[in-house]
């Protein structure tokens, strides 16, 4: 239940999200949990991209982080993190690093961390964010 009672199916957001998940055929409980937090974003069929709203969010989101989903934060900036989870090829990933990158900075380039769970292994590359009509053509 929500804070004030409330059924989550009566939200339109988390309705939006959900009804993605029925369209991509990706339900399942790992996902359903993934819709009660962060912005959602659908950057193709098979991968779909979560921001953090905050530090909580943001812990929340490395604990429902799962093998093979793609990792991000920003290096130099402070600002949240996302989880990605699907097919990521390297494009994806640039993509996914340009929409965290909108909510760290507008105006500068940002140098945004990328990993795939659970290797240690981190590239990084450095990303202007996305415009807003752009980014909302992604968001779930």
């Amino acid at each position: 239940p929500c804070p004030a009672g409330g059924c989550l199916l009566t939200d339109p957001g988390f309705s939006r999200r959900l009804k993605d998940l029925l369209q991509y055929e990706q339900l399942n409980l790992d996902e359903v949990e993934l819709l009660k937090l962060g912005r959602h974003f659908r950057l193709n069929s098979s991968f779909k991209l979560v921001v953090g709203r905050n530090e909580i969010e943001n812990k929340k989101l490395l604990n429902l982080a799962r093998k093979g989903d793609v990792y991000l934060e920003p290096k130099e900036l402070k600002g949240p993190v996302a989880i990605g989870r699907g097919n990521a090829d390297n494009f994806t990933k640039e993509l996914s690093a340009q929409i965290l990158a909108r909510y760290v900075s507008r105006d500068q380039k940002v140098r945004i961390g990328i990993r795939v769970i659970p290797e240690e292994k981190e590239d990084s590359i450095i990303v202007k964010s996305l415009n807003e009509e752009k980014l909302e053509s992604f968001r779930v």
